[in-house]
This record gives C-alpha cells, sequence and structure tokens, in this order.
C-alpha cells in the first residue's frame, strides 16, 4: 500500500515580497500592497486579503488563485518537506 498527498505549494507574505506572492506565484493581479496588508484579485475574480506574516497556498502547480492561513493554522494544517 502506497501513501499519497495531494501536491500544494505555499508562500509566506513577509511584507517585503506581495509582488512576487500576488503576480509570480499566482499570476493575479495585485492591487495594494503596503508591507502590512496585501491585496490581489485572485484568478476566479475574487479580491483577496493577506495579512503579513500569512502564507498562501496553492492547490497545484499553476493555480491561479490560493487559500490563507495564519501562521499558527499553517503550523497545524501542513507539513513542510522540500
Amino acid at each position: 500500500m502506497a501513501h499519497v498527498v495531494e501536491r500544494r505549494e505555499s508562500i509566506r507574505y513577509d511584507g517585503m515580497n506581495g509582488q512576487q506572492v500576488a503576480e509570480e506565484f499566482l499570476s493575479c493581479t495585485l492591487i495594494s500592497d503596503d508591507a502590512d496588508l496585501l491585496v490581489f484579485l485572485s484568478g476566479d475574480g475574487e479580491e483577496v486579503r493577506v495579512p503579513q506574516g500569512h502564507f498562501v497556498i496553492r492547490a497545484r502547480p499553476g493555480a491561479r488563485s490560493g487559500s490563507v492561513y495564519d501562521p499558527d493554522n499553517y503550523a497545524q494544517t501542513f507539513h513542510e518537506i522540500a
């Protein structure tokens, strides 16, 4: 029996990488980035707000939308692998 997991990718918004998170990681439209809050328009047209220090998870490589997790919830939900 094999153990399998879905492939997901994450990036943490550190207050200085908003353009990378929105435009490069998700290929979305950056609306604003003031180092405390990142706001972008997701691929499905929703406005997404990411506080500094939170993580954005995309369900598969190339996905144009993501889920936002605070650091505690991220640590409880996910285990990072290289």
